[in-house]
């Protein structure tokens, strides 16, 4: 007998088996009660990191306009199908600068590196990240609800071993001096954006703070405390620039680390260390940052039991600091 004779029986099989289902499942009422609600969902979006610089940039007009269309059209055809998925978030990665360097660092794939806007001699140049920008451009023109603008690293120019990922992961890849200028470098790229009539709703200045991030991609660790000062630089710049844009926080690596101790205790139990107002972190002070934290959904579905503890946890704990809860990934 054959692999194809085989294959075909197979087939016949899992065919009468489906069709002898129907008659031995027993049938269910579902009624759906719209009046019951268990959560908010505030927004569905999708990220540009990191493809989209190399489509944007490379591919034909057609074909991007394609892309943008089924990313983010609310409208139908004649038929009343969805032309696209109608994302309501985007977020735009501000890049650190690791594409510029090459071959410095060590990056295992060349689409995780990303260009900077800043040059070393402080001058800017809107140039950079351009593929990036057409479909941030295509997201406000399709009327995208929040656009939101996140950092993984600080520029390399501001970075303690000049590299836009750590060496150790001990501590923030961020020199102790240079606060300051990442939180003006952050405003200044949001400030132009508004410029264009492109305004970010939200600011993420930290991603996955608990990890090392000596490679692969950009990346910075970071501790609570290099989080809350950072935090506060940002703040302060924001006011100073008359903008209004939120600041998204922490941007945990999973959701285990806002409410546990785990790992480093420096980098977890991330909702009492930045909401907890007797903490030496409190975040609640500070105008721009909302009663909201974030964090990435990563590691914590391996079962169903798993799945929905850990969310139920974190949720609790939230909810007990009357905090809002965002996955941003």
């Amino acid at each position: 007998m054959t692999i194809m004779q085989v294959n075909k029986i197979k087939s016949f099989i899992i065919i009468i088996i489906i069709f002898s289902a129907e008659f031995v499942i027993p049938q269910h009422k579902i009624t759906i009660d719209a009046n019951v609600q268990y959560q908010t969902l505030e927004g569905f979006g999708g990220s540009d990191a990191w493809n989209c610089e190399y489509v944007g940039k490379y591919w034909s007009d057609s074909e991007k306009e394609a892309i943008a269309k089924l990313l983010f059209s609310k409208a139908t055809d004649s038929l009343g199908n969805p032309e696209g998925i109608g994302l309501s978030r985007w977020r735009f990665n501000i890049g650190a600068g690791s594409e510029e360097q090459k071959p410095l660092g060590n990056f295992d794939k060349p689409e995780r590196r990303v260009e900077c806007f800043l040059n070393s001699d402080g001058s800017y140049n809107w140039n950079k990240q351009i593929g990036q920008q057409w479909f941030l451009r295509k997201a406000n023109e399709y009327g995208v609800e929040s656009l939101i603008a996140f950092s993984n690293s600080p520029p390399v120019f501001f970075t303690r071993n000049g590299l836009a990922h750590g060496s150790d992961g001990s501590y923030s890849n961020l020199a102790a001096d240079k606060y300051g200028d990442f939180a003006n470098f952050l405003t200044t790229t949001l400030k132009h954006f508004a410029t264009e009539g492109i305004n970010f709703e939200w600011i993420s200045p930290v991603n996955e703070p608990q990890y090392d991030w000596t490679s692969g991609q950009e990346g910075c660790t970071w501790l609570n405390s290099e989080i809350f000062k950072i935090i506060g630089e940002l703040n302060s710049s924001i006011i100073t620039n008359g903008l209004d844009t939120k600041i998204l926080t922490p941007e945990a690596g999973s959701w285990e680390y806002l409410n546990t101790q785990k790992d480093n205790v420096n980098k977890s139990n991330q909702i009492e260390a930045f909401f907890n107002p007797t903490s030496g972190f409190y975040l609640g002070n500070y105008k721009n940052v909302p009663n909201a934290v974030c964090g990435h959904t990563y590691w914590t579905f391996s079962n169903n039991t798993s799945l929905v503890t850990v969310r139920n946890k974190v949720n609790h704990k939230a909810q007990l600091n009357g905090l809002d809860l965002y996955q941003t990934e």
